[in-house]
């Protein structure tokens, strides 16, 4: 027999630390859609995906393009 259980916790924090906390989710979804689109362009383009490295390369680029 398997049992399944699930937790759930809640975070009291300030009001400042929720609001670091979105701004880092908002720049992180940021970035993920923008790498996404770049890997689905070069897709099309019939061109192999970019591995995990050259893509770690081009953040210190877009942090000066985007400056969060």
């Amino acid at each position: 027999m398997i049992i399944r259980k699930g937790y759930r916790f809640r975070l009291n924090i300030s009001p400042a630390d929720e609001a670091l906390m979105r701004q880092f989710a908002g720049c992180s979804r940021f970035l993920w859609n923008k790498a996404l689109a770049l890997q689905k362009g070069r897709l099309d383009d019939k061109q192999s995906c970019l591995s995990y490295n050259k893509l770690a390369n081009m953040l210190p680029a877009c942090k000066k393009e985007h400056p969060f």
